[in-house]
């Protein structure tokens, strides 16, 4: 067992770094957070504290017109690109008859949801993902250095994984338990408000308490995301045992000298593949939980538990004892993606496809593949000239989003993002006899002052747009998400009346 014991243990902790690194840029959104608390606290009372301070009558006071005005743009550019249903969440609270004590409420909520939503669950669902496929892919190895020799294997479901980050292997799933942290985070920092305005306290009072209650959410941030980690390893793992035929797996509590002894009298039981329960004789056992396990061969399987595996023409497919990770996962796992994914595409773009060392570059560019998956779309559906490749559409994405978000319009809404739709607007489309425009022309239709702006229109399913008209161009937008949507090149009308 001394090869399992060192090789899991290797895996445990390359999944660790891993959750390590995320926690680190965790802890510096919690103290951003704590920041932008502090302010709004600070400008709470530089605009309603008299010299001796606040008292909490003097909080519930009702807000004026233009005061619950500067609320909705607050909540509008703290929540900025996370969606417009969080947004609506707190717009639906902010009633005509709202007090400056529950305003100052919604935005200490509303920086607790940017927090929890984006740099907490959004992030955090994502490195839950990537830690399930390291530890897959290295379990792999660990077994293919383990026989000597490659066996083929099925690619990940991420279906199953969205499953298993949403499964309450504990009472909870992941997403459940990081907002009851929000909440109970919220519940403490109002409490400490209210007492410190009955007090008549200076706000500076807060400064001690704040830093302990976040601090204590920070310590139950890294808790969850360790004891999900260990879930996620060990879920991959099981995966990997099962499909490669593994009989039986070995707990393993001996990962450092922290072994506590809930977990130590499980050392070393065998148990049967498929009837591991998590919590019950497979990790974690408790929150924090530091064991693995390790595949097991009873003494009578044949050849020791090695499987031969063949390629196409019958050759055995040796894998080097000192083969090293990074090595075997070229050749394994992306060289064998790369070639699945190329000819896919290939089929659909035909000379339109990049050479096979430019798409290995675009394959693994988080930004370029998503551009490129939905330049094949425009490609596939007709709706992209099959004269552009895809160095053209890039060209174009890039430069629309250089140039036209973050711009105001003419009748001042600050656009946040785009269509993929827009693109293929922008360079037009035979199949659909439609010529494409310029990003420029879009820039102006949007920002001159003597475009013509149309009634924003509302749609039976919720859904609203605007347009924008201006020298034979005519833009479309969601003034409530702030996204532009399409592009059309129009006939100039006579007699236009320009608003």
């Amino acid at each position: 067992m001394k090869y399992w014991e060192k090789r899991q243990t290797d895996l445990y902790k390359a999944g660790e770094k891993l959750v390590n690194e995320y926690y680190r840029d965790l802890e510096k959104a919690f103290e951003q957070a704590k920041r932008d608390i502090r302010r709004v606290i600070d400008t709470f009372y530089g605009r309603y504290a008299s010299e001796n301070g606040i008292s909490y009558a003097e909080a519930r006071k009702r807000l004026s017109k233009a005061e619950i005005g500067d609320l909705k743009e607050f909540i509008a550019l703290v929540f900025g690109s996370i969606g417009e249903k969080d947004t609506e969440v707190i717009n639906r609270s902010i009633k005509a008859r709202i007090t400056r004590y529950e305003a100052l409420e919604l935005q200490i909520d509303a920086i607790l949801r940017r927090l929890y939503s984006s740099d907490y669950e959004e992030a955090g669902t994502k490195t839950l993902h990537d830690l399930y496929e390291d530890s897959y892919y290295r379990t792999w190895w660990n077994i293919d250095t383990y026989h000597g020799f490659h066996s083929e294997f099925a690619g990940i479901d991420q279906t199953a994984v969205d499953a298993l980050v949403n499964y309450p292997f504990n009472g909870a799933n992941f997403s459940s338990r990081l907002w009851k942290q929000k909440d109970y985070l919220q519940q403490r920092l109002i409490e400490s408000l209210t007492t410190m305005m009955v007090q008549g306290a200076d706000p500076k009072s807060l400064s001690r308490n704040f830093s302990k209650l976040f601090h204590q959410r920070e310590y139950d941030a890294y808790r969850l995301l360790h004891t999900e980690y260990s879930f996620m390893c060990e879920s991959a793992s099981q995966a990997a045992y099962a499909e490669d035929g593994v009989p039986e797996y070995e707990y393993m509590a001996t990962l450092d000298s922290r072994t506590c002894e809930i977990c130590g009298k499980h050392d070393g039981e065998i148990v049967k593949i498929g009837k591991g329960k998590t919590g019950i004789n497979m990790p974690p056992l408790h929150p924090l939980c530091r064991c693995t396990t390790a595949p097991h061969y009873p003494d009578d399987m044949p050849d020791g538990g090695k499987r031969f595996a063949r390629d196409a023409e019958g050759n055995a497919i040796e894998v080097p004892e000192g083969m090293k990770y990074p090595e075997w996962k070229r050749r394994f796992v992306d060289i064998p993606k790369l070639e699945k994914e190329y000819n896919f595409y290939k089929d659909i773009l035909g000379n339109n496809m990049p050479s096979v060392d430019d798409f290995d570059k675009i394959l693994y560019d988080k930004d370029k593949w998503k551009k490129f998956k939905a330049y094949s779309k425009g490609i596939e559906r007709g709706s992209l000239s099959p004269q552009a490749d895809f160095h053209l559409y890039q060209k174009i994405s890039d430069e629309a989003d250089q140039k036209l978000i973050g711009i105001t319009t003419v009748n001042g809404i600050k656009i946040k993002s785009r269509s993929n739709h827009l693109i293929e607007r922008i360079i037009g489309s035979a199949e659909e006899k439609r010529n494409g425009v310029s990003v420029l022309d879009v820039l102006e239709a949007l920002t001159n002052p003597d475009a013509e702006v149309m009634p924003v229109r509302e749609y039976p399913k919720g859904s609203v747009s605007q347009k924008f008209r201006y020298n034979g161009v005519q833009v479309s937008i969601n003034p409530k998400t702030k996204k532009i949507i399409q592009v059309n090149p129009v006939k100039e009308r006579k007699n236009d009346k320009v608003v």
